[in-house]
Parts: structure tokens; C-alpha cells; sequence
């Protein structure tokens, strides 16, 4: 009787059913695999691997060297990172860490936090636990930027239709930068994607806002809800809306 035998480390096979190694795909770059797998893992975050290899296990992803770093499934360590920077964030633990008021290494006062070009979700790591823990990230008096990497918009901040993705609270009278982010599939009582308050200053720059919802019938703010009463300041450019609603006014703002 004829016997199944393993794809090679460094290949994998999602066939079932398959007549011939042929199926067994070499890993895409930045990923390895171990024998008989139905997949390829990508390398973590500050690790990376080049061309694929037989026989390559997950102990070949290499240290991104001092002064780089790489996201997950990373060829190379590229300067996507400022050499000797901190700032640099490839998962929602670490976007809370650094922009909310209680992480626990929050930027500094005209910093800018990198953020990586992928999708943020809070079911993935650690999320803000004020208003009645239905936020992502809560910033309060702080200033500086928070950029993806590409301008793009690629650095997508999904609520899952759960959550409200950031609320600023003040930015201590300077000015708060929000670049090339994408928030979506937000969802609060008043907006869904972003709450502005308490005098904040803010630059909102090649964003995406698409699919928030804000539920409150007495209030609105499908994506972005701006307490207009108190001081608040915002100028929005290049930026675009879709698919946002409210169950009061302001489908978008």
C-alpha cells in the first residue's frame, strides 16, 4: 500500500489529496515552514529571511542588527525604523504603549510614533479600558505625530464594530498629528471612529475613515465627533470618508 509522504521544511502544501511533491510550494520570502506543513509562518517582528531554503526551520530568522528593525514577514531589516529610535510600532500593544494617556511608554512631547503598515485590531493585544473600556486609545494632552510608514493610508485601525478607535482629550495647547492612518468598522454613541475634546488642536492629513457608526439618536458623529463648544481645533486634509453612518446628525463629522 502506498504511503503519504511530508513536503520538505522550507515547502508547504495546502492540497488534499495531492499526487505528487509538486504541490509543495516553496514559503514565501520573510516566512519559513517545518515538514509536512499546510502553510508558512511569517518571521516576528524584528527578525527577518531572506530567499527560501530547504530545510529552513523557524530558528532561521535572523536579528534585525542594532539600530534596525523589521514588521512580521520581513526580507531584510530596512530603515523603516529611524536608526536608534524607540518609536517604531508593529502591533496593538505596542500603538497603546506609546500614543495612549496610561501606556506604559507613552511619546514623548512633539514625538512621532511610526506606525507600521499593517491592521490594528484590539483583539489582537492590549486596548484602552476607559469609557467603559469601548475605546482603543485615549490621548490626553498630547502632542507630537502619529504616521504610517507609507502615505498610503495602509496602517489600518479597525474597531471591529465594537469599539471607538481614539479619543483625544486636549493636545496641552500644541498640535496633534494624525497621518496616512485608515480607521475602520468604529462604533460608539458619539464618533465612532474619533472623539474630539477638552480644547484639543488637531491636523488630520491622508486619512481613510470608512464603515463608523455612531449609535446615539440624540448625538452623531458616524466617524469623527468634535465637542465644538470647548475650544477645539481640527483642520482636515486629503483625507476621505465612506460608508460611515449616524443614528443622529453627521454621518462623517
Amino acid at each position: 500500500m502506498s504511503a503519504c509522504s511530508d513536503c520538505d521544511a522550507g515547502t508547504f502544501s495546502p492540497t488534499i489529496g495531492a499526487t505528487s511533491n509538486a504541490t509543495c510550494a516553496a514559503y514565501k520570502e520573510g516566512h519559513f515552514s517545518v515538514p509536512s506543513s499546510t502553510s508558512c509562518t511569517s518571521c516576528v517582528g524584528g527578525k527577518a529571511l531572506g530567499a527560501p531554503k530547504i530545510g529552513v526551520e523557524a530558528s532561521a530568522c535572523e536579528l534585525c542588527e542594532e539600530g534596525k528593525n523589521s514588521p512580521p514577514g520581513s526580507i531584510n531589516c530596512p530603515d523603516w525604523c529611524p536608526v536608534g529610535s524607540d518609536n517604531c510600532i508593529n502591533d496593538i500593544t505596542e500603538l497603546y504603549n506609546k500614543v495612549s494617556t496610561s501606556g506604559t511608554s507613552k511619546m514623548s512631547s512633539g514625538e512621532v510614533a511610526l506606525v507600521d503598515a499593517r491592521t490594528y485590531k484590539c483583539s489582537e493585544g492590549i486596548c484602552e479600558a476607559s469609557d467603559g473600556g469601548n475605546e482603543m486609545i485615549l490621548s490626553r494632552n498630547l502632542h507630537g505625530s502619529i504616521e504610517c510608514t507609507t502615505d498610503t493610508a495602509a496602517c489600518v485601525i479597525d474597531g471591529e464594530s465594537t469599539r471607538r478607535m481614539s479619543y483625544v482629550s486636549g493636545t496641552g495647547g500644541q498640535l496633534l498629528t494624525l497621518r496616512a492612518l485608515t480607521f475602520k468598522d468604529g462604533q460608539f454613541i458619539r464618533g465612532g471612529g474619533c472623539l474630539i475634546d477638552s480644547g484639543a488642536i488637531v491636523d488630520i492629513g491622508l486619512c481613510v475613515f470608512n464603515n463608523c457608526r455612531a449609535t446615539d439618536s440624540n448625538r452623531g458623529g458616524g466617524e469623527i465627533y468634535v465637542n465644538s463648544n470647548i475650544g477645539n481645533s481640527i483642520n482636515i486634509n486629503g483625507s476621505k470618508f465612506t460608508g460611515n453612518t449616524a443614528a443622529g446628525n453627521g454621518n462623517d463629522i
